[in-house]
């Protein structure tokens, strides 16, 4: 069950939250409780502020600018091993940074921006490397998967959905939660 207050989740059989003491009038039917994962998770993405897609494509651009120079001079002077080396090179630079106490390449850490699950938790290493091969789907539509979060509500592109993953805003985040606490005072 979902506290109508703070909105965290607790057992529907407690009479009130123990997280905010909000007590609750009516009761959760016991399908509430179960369900798709995705379903569940999701009540708890939107306590979060997602990066929206200006921002991303942002932190994206930075990224690129900083591997573009390696990558081709690889490719130019090695052709197939170079293009190996290129996706290994890719990949430390994605997935080792995300799943570092950075939480993001260095373009989303110049922009403020931190990769997390929807639990809103740090990638582990297997999590990063499966969001930035599944980053290649979104590259192989001609970037359609990344359009999507455009026009997503959760603001998810393709790779983000598959590996259950979002990218948040930082500076948003901290700005509603000041807010709030002084909504509270």
């Amino acid at each position: 069950m979902y506290c109508s207050k703070c909105g965290k989740s607790y057992q529907a059989d407690l009479k009130k939250c123990p997280y905010c003491n909000q007590q609750e009038t009516k009761t959760a039917s016991a399908r509430e409780d179960f369900g798709n994962y995705r379903d569940r998770a999701c009540l708890r993405v939107f306590q979060y502020k997602q990066a929206d897609f200006a921002l991303r494509m942002t932190a994206t651009l930075i990224d690129l600018i900083i591997l573009i120079i390696p990558v081709i001079l690889l490719i130019v002077f090695t052709k197939v091993f170079g293009v190996i080396i290129s996706v290994i090179i890719g990949w430390a630079y994605y997935a080792l940074l995300e799943s570092s106490s950075l939480q993001g390449t260095i373009g989303k850490f110049a922009l403020k921006l931190e990769v997390t699950d929807l639990e809103g938790q740090p990638l582990n290493l297997l999590q990063a490397t499966k969001r930035y091969f599944a980053h290649y789907l979104s590259i192989l539509t001609l970037g359609a998967g990344y359009i999507i979060l455009a026009f997503n509500d959760k603001k998810q592109a393709v790779h983000d959905l598959l590996t259950d993953c979002m990218v948040l805003d930082v500076v948003q985040q901290n700005k509603t939660a000041n807010s709030q606490i002084l909504e509270d005072n």
